[in-house]
């Protein structure tokens, strides 16, 4: 595969995207979210445009994301066997995208986006307000952390739901919690 680098000026920053021939791509090297955040792709043009469309969605709603590195990859293993795997780690933050499911990108952006702008407390409030127990839970249907992803990924894909008007509710309370967290 070519080396490709695309870089997309917007009215809020710059975007950067690119994928390397060799290797998996460097991860981020800061947690810091901003609507112009540095996005390293490793895959095909196809995957790259997806992850740029969804991305310029985040900074069109005004949602910062952190610098990411983002692989296509078709080792399940590397997902730990689910679709996409979001991986905060220490060296860098990275996203694992092991389906070519259009839902699964916005999703794993959504677990980003949540890590990077939203703390404890603001856990405790969304779990409260969405009848939620469990940040964290092996029930992934149960989790606040997947409930969250979830509202993002409606969103960020304009999905329809039979729940709209609560997506939209739930939505509204997370960019309203992670105003109060960044001011």
């Amino acid at each position: 595969m070519p080396s490709v680098r695309i870089l997309i000026t917007c009215l809020l920053g710059t975007l950067i995207l690119s994928a390397s021939t060799v290797g998996v791509p460097a991860a981020a090297d800061t947690t810091a979210a901003s609507l112009a955040p540095r996005i390293v792709v490793e895959g095909t043009v196809e995957q790259q445009t997806a992850v740029e469309e969804a991305v310029a969605v985040f900074i069109a709603l005004g949602m910062p994301l952190p610098d990411l590195a983002v692989t296509f990859t078709t080792d399940e293993d590397q997902c730990n066997g689910f679709m996409g795997l979001f991986q905060p780690n220490a060296g860098g933050w990275r996203i694992d995208i092991c389906s070519d499911l259009a839902f699964v990108i916005p999703h794993e952006l959504g677990h980003a986006w949540e890590r990077a702008n939203l703390d404890h407390d603001d856990h405790a409030e969304y779990m409260d307000a969405r009848g939620l127990e469990h940040w964290r839970h092996s029930k992934r249907v149960e989790a606040g952390v997947e409930d969250v992803a979830l509202v993002i990924q409606h969103i960020v894909l304009g999905g329809g739901s039979s729940h709209r008007e609560d997506i939209s509710d739930a939505f509204d309370l997370l960019t309203s919690l992670a105003a109060d967290t960044a001011s």
